[in-house]
């Protein structure tokens, strides 16, 4: 798509804010792992979408739900698109955006929790092999 009258490259992550990689940045501000993964994707992706004639914006969200300072003006231009279709201030229009975002990630990092305490219980619950005790 467009912003700004440039092409765009999009590559959506979410990373853990905890890894050990990002969690100093994770500690020094909001969206601090969020915004250290960007390079990671930036690494990746930039000559790419350079060749093609279009800009890459890196759109990183950790597992706790803040954003990565590079995808922020991304997601302020898709409210500001949405905010006259929706009737609403564009600011309005950003809560809207981030917010309907963050209840899909929370929804899908509860479902991989979930997901990691059953297998765990499963795990529990299984006799132990006698090939497993060599």
């Amino acid at each position: 798509f467009h912003m700004g009258g440039q092409r765009v490259a999009v590559d959506l992550a979410v990373t853990h804010a905890l890894r050990k990689e990002h969690v100093a940045a994770a500690a020094r501000e909001c969206g601090g792992a969020a915004s250290a993964y960007e390079g990671v994707q930036d690494a990746l992706y930039s000559a790419a979408a350079a060749a093609d004639g279009c800009a890459f914006v890196p759109l990183v969200v950790d597992t706790f739900g803040a954003w990565g300072r590079s995808g922020l003006p991304l997601l302020d231009h898709l409210a500001r698109r949405s905010a006259g279709r929706w009737g609403v201030r564009p600011g309005s229009a950003r809560h809207i955006v981030l917010g309907g975002l963050n209840r899909r990630l929370m929804h899908g990092v509860a479902g991989l929790l979930q997901a990691n305490a059953a297998a765990v219980r499963d795990l529990a619950a299984a006799p132990v092999s006698a090939a497993a005790t060599l």
